[in-house]
């Protein structure tokens, strides 16, 4: 037992009480990821031009404690919905089972673990009801792809999700090479370096070609020697060497050859 369980929430202290509230939250998880509808609309409008679904009738069966499985189908009937995440698997092959077309949202980042018939890479951040934010994907049977990207559905979905106009991503700024920021030396910090006061300039808040954009450099700057700007370039290139590379296998590389010749199909997993 905690040692303010058996304590009114008056006498907790400010932490303790904050804890205390915490246990009484629903907390967030994948699958109670309800889509905001402006968001299913943009997916909706999308997959019927796609695939000219104009004349069928689209279920959403994926409701809290519903049974999608209870729902009767039709012929012609093609599902697109938010399911759990944590049951797509399940639910795409009792889909595929069934002979029932579908396209489900699904979690980007292990999108190849339920091997759907065919991968839609969107990978767009969207927020759900719940506030949690997924990066979302799609999976589906009504495409011939395998795999597939699809950047007019990922737009739309960025253009639908609520407040985008306050999430705008910064833009990207390519200093030269002479020119440093403390955010570009945090991408060499795992490597050993050291530049001499003599080789640094003075503090810089901007470059000369910044001012008529009224830009500045975020934090600060300073300009460098070619030599000092040199050895960050290699730290850089260091840096980079620390990376894990994964390397193919002979029978990776021969079932990659087959495919190359357009003899490999569908092989099966590896694993």
């Amino acid at each position: 037992m905690n040692g303010y369980a058996a304590m009114r929430p008056e006498e907790l202290s400010a932490d303790d009480y904050a804890a205390w509230l915490d246990k009484f939250k629903p907390k967030k998880t994948t699958d109670d990821c309800y889509t905001p509808p402006a968001v299913y609309k943009a997916v909706l409008d999308w997959v019927t031009t796609e695939y000219a679904l104009q004349s069928r009738r689209v279920l959403r069966p994926f409701v809290p404690d519903g049974d999608f499985t209870a729902l009767e189908y039709r012929s012609g009937d093609v599902v697109i919905d938010n399911p759990p995440f944590s049951m797509l698997t399940k639910i795409r092959r009792w889909y595929d089972s069934k002979g029932i077309d579908y396209l489900l949202f699904a979690p980007a980042l292990t999108l190849f673990g339920c091997d759907a018939p065919c991968s839609i890479v969107v990978s767009e951040s969207i927020t759900y009801a719940n506030s949690a934010v997924v990066h979302t994907s799609f999976i589906t049977n009504l495409d011939d792809s395998k795999i597939r990207t699809a950047p007019a559905l990922k737009t739309a979905i960025r253009l639908a999700v609520k407040g985008l106009e306050d999430s705008r991503k910064l833009p990207k700024y390519i200093y030269p090479a002479n020119a440093v920021t403390a955010a570009q030396m945090g991408k060499v910090a795992s490597v050993q370096l050291s530049i001499p006061r003599e080789q640094v300039s003075g503090k810089l808040n901007r470059l000369d070609c910044q001012q008529a954009k009224c830009k500045t450099f975020f934090g600060g700057g300073y300009l460098l020697s070619d030599g000092a700007a040199a050895e960050i370039k290699a730290a850089e290139i260091k840096a980079a060497e620390a990376a894990v590379v994964w390397e193919l296998s002979a029978g990776e590389r021969a079932i990659i050859e087959a495919l190359n010749s357009g003899n490999g199909g569908q092989t099966h997993s590896l694993f």
